[in-house]
């Protein structure tokens, strides 16, 4: 080991392209980011190693060098000096070099907004069926993790959009954790309550209200609304939610009950409770 040659190699020019070295300074630099390192791409992406100090790190050298030209600074740089050399301004090179990022950055949004849209249908799915999103084991060895992460294990062997986004797609961003699940069915909560609001005005409806202890001893009531559906030209029902109640008097309930729905009291013209005293007012 003490007698290994440590320094800059004649080999590497002819696997990095890119590459020069200083006798002078015994540091290999990268000749893109050299010259082209001012671009505004580029600006938040400083690597002082290969474009001003200049590297020295041998022992490491060759895994150093296969991870720089694969860092997006060199990419940008390499572009830059790619249309410097056919003729065009820096200028040009860098608004070019900017359209294609942007380009790119619209591809991607737009996979991940097809890769999303299948987690929002499997959150539909099993809210609507009344299915556990969660198990109490979910690790790779689990023989059962529940529906959630079942249905995107299988859609993984049919689904190419899928597949793609789970094995190239970065490490955190696979969107299984039980937060994100959460944060999907507040999300979709959130839309259709807005959706519903929208609905119903204008329009008299009747309320259905019960309450009811939980296993923890808690109050939780639900809340049905009905209404005639002029397009339908029937009358329909929307469960509206399962809430938390602090305390059962007659005016906490009705406060639920005019925060939940959104609307003006005077909309109501029928309320149907379990006929307890307290929730008739």
């Amino acid at each position: 080991m003490g007698l290994q040659y440590r320094g800059f190699l004649k080999q590497y020019y002819d696997v990095y392209k890119w590459i020069e070295n200083s006798p002078a300074k015994d540091a290999a630099f990268c000749f893109p980011r050299r010259i082209c390192r001012g671009n505004s791409l580029n600006s938040s992406q400083i690597d002082l190693a290969f474009s001003t100090k200049g590297f020295k790190n041998w022992k490491n050298a060759t895994k150093a060098f296969n991870n720089h030209q694969k860092r997006k600074a060199h990419n940008y740089s390499s572009e830059s000096m790619l249309k410097l050399i056919d003729g065009n301004s820096i200028d040009v090179a860098i608004d070019e070099s900017k359209k294609l990022q942007l380009s790119q950055r619209d591809s991607e949004r737009l996979k991940n907004r097809d890769f999303f849209q299948r987690l929002v249908d499997i959150t539909i799915l099993l809210a609507k069926t009344g299915k556990p999103f969660r198990g109490h084991i979910e690790n790779v060895n689990s023989f059962n993790k529940r529906m959630y992460k079942e249905v995107i294990e299988l859609l993984l062997k049919y689904d190419p959009i899928f597949k793609k986004h789970m094995e190239c797609g970065p490490r955190n961003a696979f969107y299984s954790s039980n937060r994100i699940q959460n944060d999907i069915i507040l999300a979709l909560y959130n839309y259709f309550q807005k959706k519903l609001s929208v609905t119903l005005q204008n329009k008299k409806i009747s309320v259905i209200a019960d309450e009811i202890s939980d296993i923890g001893h808690h109050e939780q009531m639900s809340i049905v609304i009905r209404y005639f559906d002029s397009n339908l030209n029937q009358p329909v029902e929307h469960f509206v939610c399962l809430q938390r109640l602090n305390s059962v008097n007659a005016q906490s309930i009705f406060d639920v009950l005019i925060n939940k729905l959104g609307l003006s009291w005077s909309s109501v013209i029928a309320v149907c409770f379990d006929g307890a005293a307290t929730m008739s007012g």
